[in-house]
C-alpha cells in the first residue's frame, strides 16, 4: 500500500461521522494546514457539480487569488483530515 493510499484510508476512518464546516482546522495529504472558509454542498451528485471545500492556507502565502486551496466536496473525507473542530 502506498503512503498516499495509507494516509487517505486512515483519514477517512478518522473523519467517519463528521461533517466538515467553516472554521475547522484541517490538513491535506501533502501536509498543508489550513482553515475551512466555505463549504458548497452540491445539489445533484450525478452531475459534474462536485461541490467544493475552500481552505485558507496557514503556512503558504500569496497562494492563488485568495490564498485558498479548493477541494472537491465529494471525497473530502479522505483528502482533508480534521485537526480541530
Amino acid at each position: 500500500m502506498s503512503k498516499l493510499t495509507d494516509w487517505t484510508s486512515k483519514t477517512k476512518k478518522l473523519n467517519e461521522g463528521k461533517n466538515i464546516q467553516p472554521g475547522m482546522k484541517v490538513v491535506d495529504c501533502f501536509g498543508h494546514e489550513g482553515v475551512v472558509v466555505t463549504v458548497c454542498v452540491p445539489s445533484d451528485v450525478s452531475s459534474e457539480n462536485h461541490g467544493s471545500v475552500q481552505v485558507w492556507q496557514l503556512k503558504r502565502t500569496n497562494y492563488g487569488d485568495d490564498n485558498c486551496e479548493h477541494y472537491s466536496f465529494h471525497g473530502w473525507e479522505s483528502m482533508l483530515r480534521i485537526l480541530e473542530e
